[in-house]
């Protein structure tokens, strides 16, 4: 090969060795995934990850291609003119910056699939815009690899500038560049573009085996996240596995596409707080099913409400929860994500907007920054008229410091706006929890049930119990006033705790603990299976401004690129051009009715048929 010739320079041979160096870190990432999550993996043998592997070469190659090639050009070019030499110091420049790129993207890419069981997709804007989250998240998780990536770095910039225009030109001419600027080319168009085939690679040429595990093991980490970005599948691409003969399933004639839980309500123009509990897992909760609970407060307070045991996220991460229960609009795959051109381009009153219409005051707060995910503006967007993070909350000096900010001083704020609020009339709010995010904080001593872990269940639990603290003097200062009498609590989950859920079912990864309790709320459990689109309709109902309807028997629910299916005795899957297959219950891993096909793929048409008619 021309680039590893004696005759050509040490440049291209560096490259050569630093692209192998990448395919060799996205090799040792595939088998850390495979190694490291043995269950979720269980019954793929070693031929078949080494298979899997193989074809990931493609992927690779097409990371490299994607960030490297421009600076590549540059560095490769002849002359030993004095701006040719600094023009391959600046080529070298950005290909370090390229390289670290696409080593921090792979490594967030592989930590996410250690929450959520695949890799980083349409959620990398987010990551983007909370850099300062993430890059707490890697110094509490994932220290070495950051070190190594940035000490790597330091060394590639001090090489590029002392070292690189000292070397000697490339020992050829303008043909030997143009010959290895068709090679790189070529390379680039066969796995790229996919040579003859015509087809650009694509996530969905990594899920062709029947077994779709065996995708991530396919895919590069930061290919992953580098397409989504600047790639993202469209609504069109997504629709292409439903058939256009399928008619919608009998939506409601409004912006939401859940309905409402509550067809008796005997209360009128009811104060309504929800409280948005960030990572609550039915496992952990004594009322929701778990032998040891950590939240005994919370208990107390459901055990007079109303508790709905087959209640799901819509969604495995907080930003597709917080979408659906403040538009009542589901995220799927294909739609851009909520604050980056998504939902709020939509011709869509939010449920605040909706509340005021009907003569409530309303406020959003949350524990985190004001602008984390771009809630502050999205609030707004939503129709909140008061909105407070953070920064607007009395938090003790000698707490420890975290990004996602502690619950009580939250739940302190939110006192006051009440008394306030309530001067003026009905209020309906939003609390949205942030103590129990990863990286879990170390908790006071009183509230370490167990030894302190950042990143695993001891530390979530120490969180969670605090959070029920927080939570218990929350509702013990309410009781103390005039409006708590008059106001229905609506508690929800954004999603389950990432990677450290007791059940690692599709329906264990989805379930979530949602109460109802107030006045008018007959207390006790109910097993009416429903998801968070449905939290605006019921809360909508709460408040005069919405019908109530006959709730749903099944319930739709995505990662964000596959979708599944939740009733009662079955779960199944659709991911793209793929067949609906079961995943869990009856005749698992087999066929599907058509009757059920039929009724999940109406589901699917008709929101993305309702997504674009309201844009």
């Amino acid at each position: 090969m021309a680039l590893l010739s004696t005759k050509a320079s040490i440049i291209p041979r560096l490259l050569v060795i630093t692209a192998a160096a990448l395919v060799l870190a996205s090799f040792a990432a595939r088998l850390g995934i495979y190694l490291a999550h043995t269950d979720f993996f269980a019954g793929i043998s070693a031929a078949e990850f080494s298979t899997s592997a193989l074809r990931g070469l493609r992927y690779d190659i097409a990371a490299i291609a994607l960030t490297c090639l421009p600076p590549l050009l540059l560095m490769l070019l002849p002359g030993n003119a004095w701006p040719l030499r600094y023009v391959r110091n600046l080529g070298f420049v950005l290909f370090a910056v390229a390289v670290a790129a696409t080593l921090l993207f792979g490594i967030a890419s592989t930590q996410f699939f250690a929450f959520f069981y695949r890799h980083l997709g349409v959620e990398v804007k987010a990551v983007i815009s909370d850099f300062d989250f993430i890059l707490q998240m890697a110094l509490e998780q994932n220290l070495p690899a950051l070190l190594a990536v940035l000490c790597g770095l330091a060394v590639t910039f001090i090489v590029g500038y002392r070292v690189i225009p000292k070397l000697p030109a490339p020992a050829y001419g303008v043909g030997g560049y143009a010959a290895r600027l068709g090679l790189l080319l070529l390379v680039s168009y066969f796995t790229l573009w996919g040579g003859p085939a015509r087809q650009w690679v694509d996530e969905k040429h990594a899920f062709a085996a029947q077994d779709l595990r065996l995708g991530p093991l396919v895919q590069n980490p930061a290919f992953a996240a580098f397409n989504n970005l600047f790639f993202p599948q469209s609504i069109a691409a997504a629709q292409q596995g439903i058939n256009s003969d399928v008619e919608d399933a009998g939506l409601p004639e409004n912006n939401a596409l859940g309905q409402s839980l509550l067809t008796d309500i005997t209360i009128e123009n009811p104060n309504v707080v929800m409280v948005v509990l960030e990572s609550w897992t039915p496992g952990f909760i004594g009322s929701f099913g778990a032998e040891q609970t950590a939240t005994p407060n919370f208990d107390r307070i459901v055990a007079n409400g109303l508790r709905y045991q087959q209640m799901y996220a819509n969604g495995p991460i907080s930003i597709y929860g917080l979408q659906a229960l403040l538009t009542g609009v589901p995220h799927l795959p294909g739609m851009p994500l909520m604050g980056f051109g998504g939902v709020e381009t939509l011709a869509i009153k939010g449920i605040a907007e909706r509340a005021t219409e009907h003569g409530y005051q309303t406020l959003w707060a949350q524990a985190p920054r004001r602008a984390s995910f771009n809630m502050d503006r999205l609030a707004q967007r939503w129709g909140f008229t008061t909105i407070g993070g953070k920064e607007d909350f009395h938090t003790p000096s000698d707490w420890v410091k975290t990004p996602f900010g502690w619950d009580w001083p939250l739940y302190e704020y939110a006192l006051t706006q009440f008394n306030g609020l309530a001067n003026q009339g009905p209020f309906f709010a939003t609390l949205y929890t942030g103590v129990t995010h990863v990286p879990y904080v170390q908790v006071p001593e009183a509230h370490q049930r167990r030894p302190h872990n950042p990143d695993g269940v001891d530390g979530y639990i120490n969180t969670l119990s605090r959070a029920d603290w927080a939570l218990g003097k929350f509702w013990q200062q309410a009781q103390q006033t005039a409006w708590h009498k008059n106001t229905v609590y609506v508690f929800v989950a954004d999603h389950v705790v990432p990677k450290d859920m007791p059940d690692k079912s599709v329906k264990g990864r989805y379930r979530i603990p949602f109460a109802i309790v107030g006045p008018g709320i007959t207390a006790g459990d109910s097993q009416q299976i429903a998801s968070q689109v449905d939290v605006l309709p019921t809360a909508l109902s709460l408040m005069g401004a919405y019908a109530p309807s006959t709730p749903p028997a099944s319930t739709l629910v995505s990662d964000g690129a596959m979708n599944y299916w939740i009733s009662s005795d079955v779960v199944l899957g659709k991911y793209r051009q793929k067949p609906v297959f079961t995943v869990e219950g009856q005749n698992s891993g087999g066929t599907v009715s058509p009757a059920l096909e039929q009724a999940f793929l109406q589901r699917q048409a008709a929101i993305y048929r309702r997504y674009l008619a309201l844009q």
